[in-house]
């Protein structure tokens, strides 16, 4: 549920949901987010504790074309060093990804940060297109 898996803010494009029963997940569809051209509407925000030497690991729905999106995920106070989440690939199946994100190195035993991630849907297949987020966790 959405409580189990809550988000701090998420725009207007997306959505709590499962797209195949059981299977749960923060959903951006590119429908949703061609009525609006504002990237806040395409943005989802969490927030992590992350410990010393820790980081955040995001899990997302890789799929192939035209269902499959890019996203580019980041902590708060690291922009730069953002990751790009790309849910496209050639196979004809659907399977969760990985990626990792890390935060700068602090002396504090346990940080919270606020994790982001924008969708950027194909121009070509913005009516089809959806983005799913499976799993944010930090250690």
């Amino acid at each position: 549920s959405e409580r189990v898996f809550p988000a701090l803010r998420a725009g207007g494009a997306w959505g709590f949901g499962e797209d195949v029963p059981g299977k749960p997940g923060w959903l951006c569809c590119g429908r949703a987010a061609g009525a609006s051209s504002s990237s806040t509407a395409r943005r989802v925000s969490f927030a992590v504790n992350v410990s010393s030497g820790g980081g955040v690991e995001l899990g997302f729905l890789t799929s192939y074309a035209p269902s499959g999106a890019v996203a580019v995920a980041w902590l708060e106070e690291a922009r730069a060093r953002r990751v790009v989440l790309d849910a496209v690939w050639e196979e004809r199946v659907s399977l969760d990804s990985f990626a990792l994100l890390r935060p700068a190195p602090s002396t504090r035993p346990l940080a919270e940060h606020t994790v982001h991630v924008e969708v950027v849907f194909p121009a070509t297949a913005l009516e089809s297109a959806t983005f799913k987020l499976t799993q944010v966790s930090s250690c």
